[in-house]
């Protein structure tokens, strides 16, 4: 760098003080920082970011972990709540059976199968009782047949109940079929080898005694069903259409009186169609 003195600016041509000015002015202005002493390396910035992500996805997963614990626990209070309320309509149903049967064969028909399948004890009470007396309206007898149809747990005592409400509702709903006695349409006892095949029978009372009967291709409407504490039956497509059922005691141990059951109660004891037994 070189001095510019007075007397020396005085001697210099325009193009010799341009140029002077030019390195003047070089020589006073400050240096350019460097980049890398002002910033954070990129790799440093790519590392921070990286975490914040990291830091991210843990907190929304520790959330989500609390959140579905919170659920969890709460499920479970609402199952415990609902398990009670069970047990409680449950007794209060066994209360009340015995001098309001109809409200209580009501609320049956309106409940949920899970909590009729609690109260199994109570539905076998209100269908010992007789059924002309009891007059219950058809809608409910229907609606409690498609519940205790829809109920899990299938153990002797629903079969048991099973039975025992739709020989009750079936007399109930259809007092119009004849009554047991003669004429009969069908009675087969003390024999064995009887059988009934391509046939129809309507508005008569049958009869199954200890006789062994094998019943095929056969269609009965409107007939009392009769079935004698040894009967020993065998059916093979044959349909009952709004009959009335008297099942023998210790009936629900034997499977052809399950299956009637079974397919009275999944169509409202309107008919029971059994492919074999």
């Amino acid at each position: 760098m070189w001095m510019l003195q007075t007397d020396d600016a005085m001697s210099l041509t325009p193009e010799e003080l341009a140029e002077a000015i030019k390195q003047i002015k070089r020589a006073i202005k400050p240096p350019r920082a460097k980049t890398s002493d002002t910033f954070i390396p990129s790799w440093i910035q790519a590392a921070c970011a990286i975490f914040g992500v990291v830091a991210i996805i843990f907190s929304v997963a520790w959330w989500c972990s609390s959140v579905n614990s919170d659920l969890k626990s709460l499920q479970g209070t609402v199952g415990e709540i609902k398990t009670s309320f069970n047990n409680l309509q449950g007794a209060v149903w066994s209360m009340r059976a015995a001098g309001h049967p109809r409200e209580v064969l009501k609320g049956m028909a309106a409940a949920d199968p899970s909590v009729l399948a609690k109260s199994l004890s109570v539905l076998e009470e209100i269908a010992q009782q007789p059924p002309s007396e009891f007059r219950a309206d058809a809608k409910s007898l229907q609606e409690v047949a498609y519940r205790l149809d829809k109920a899990q747990e299938k153990g002797v005592e629903y079969w048991r109940t099973a039975l025992r409400f739709s020989q009750f509702a079936t007399a109930a709903l259809y007092s119009d079929v004849p009554p047991a006695g003669p004429p009969w349409g069908l009675h087969y006892d003390h024999a064995k080898g009887l059988e009934y095949r391509n046939g129809s029978l309507e508005g008569v009372p049958v009869f199954f005694g200890d006789a062994e009967a094998k019943v095929t291709n056969a269609t009965f409407v409107k007939c009392r069903i009769i079935f004698a504490a040894n009967a020993t039956v065998h059916f093979e497509k044959v349909t009952f259409i709004n009959c009335v059922f008297e099942f023998p005691s210790g009936g629900d141990l034997l499977p052809p009186f399950r299956e009637i059951a079974k397919t009275l109660l999944a169509t409202g004891l309107k008919t029971a169609f059994i492919p074999s037994a």
